[in-house]
């Protein structure tokens, strides 16, 4: 959060103030997961190290990697619009994934804990 020293100094200069509080939000731990994911950061390293010494597969990896965060970055640039059009139908496909992705980490979570032995796992 920015504190009020600088919230004083920069009260003169709303876009400016809007810019370092952007700057703040953006560089927060919660900003990183959303634009790399844990997961996509684990697959961007089993692939390079299945590539090993295959230039032309670890030139591929970085491209595919860099045609994602542009295709983010636009999306990020975009995202009023998006909203605007897209509205109600995206907050509703947003809780929908939220709840899927909470469901797969507690199977993640109870699978993992079965098979280190601290309970035995149902099967259905």
């Amino acid at each position: 959060m920015i504190d009020l020293s600088i919230r004083s100094q920069l009260s003169h200069a709303p876009y400016v103030y809007y810019l370092a509080l952007g700057l703040v939000l953006a560089l927060s731990p919660l900003a990183f997961p959303v634009i790399g994911t844990p997961y996509g950061i684990a697959a961007v390293i089993v692939f390079a190290t299945l590539a090993q010494d295959d230039i032309s597969a670890k030139l591929t990896i970085a491209s595919i990697v860099l045609v994602i965060l542009l295709l983010d970055w636009v999306a990020m640039l975009f995202a009023g619009a998006i909203l605007e059009r897209t509205g109600t139908a995206l907050q509703v496909f947003t809780v929908v994934l939220g709840v899927t992705q909470i469901a797969l980490g507690l199977q993640i979570i109870t699978h993992s804990l079965s098979m280190i032995g601290v309970f035995v796992e149902r099967t259905y």
